[in-house]
């Protein structure tokens, strides 16, 4: 019974404008429509009139989206993340930027991804203490490696 009141009442809620020209007083419609409009606007919980009536609510739960990792086939960029240190710990801003450019770095062009990499590049290679021959973005890409996928795949031949 609250479902079908619930959907009459959705009905008056989106209801356009009613004529009111067999009155001979008053305007010429009456805006049903903010009915729908102005009962959640008058709720603490935002209930549409059905709501209200029928004394239910509607809960939407939020679906929290996993992004999967990224493949990086690359064997090059393999080899590097095996020579990067192993005391090697990556802060929590660091990771979230290596994140962000290797999901969209499928949709930059080399030159594009070497200018980006390039600055942060610059900055890890004395720390790392690397050649400076290394290709900017195959760093980024080999840090990404050993932050996201060499502890997963360590975890995983684990549990073997």
């Amino acid at each position: 019974l609250q479902a079908v009141m619930r959907n009459i009442l959705r009905f008056v809620d989106m209801m356009p404008l009613i004529s009111l020209q067999e009155f001979e007083a008053g305007p010429l419609a009456l805006p049903t429509c903010m009915f729908g409009l102005l009962a959640p606007m008058m709720n603490r919980r935002y209930q549409r009139l059905g709501d209200l009536v029928c004394g239910t609510m509607v809960v939407v739960e939020e679906r929290r989206w996993a992004v999967a990792m990224a493949r990086l086939d690359d064997a090059a960029i393999h080899r590097l993340a095996a020579e990067l240190p192993g005391n090697l710990t990556v802060s929590h801003k660091l990771s979230r930027a290596l994140a962000t450019y290797v999901e969209r770095r499928r949709y930059l062009s080399p030159l594009r991804r070497a200018e980006i990499a390039k600055h942060l590049g610059d900055i890890l290679l004395p720390q790392l203490k690397l050649p400076t021959s290394v290709d900017h973005d195959g760093l980024l890409c080999a840090l990404y490696v050993r932050t996201f996928v060499a502890p997963t795949a360590r975890e995983a031949t684990a549990h073997v």
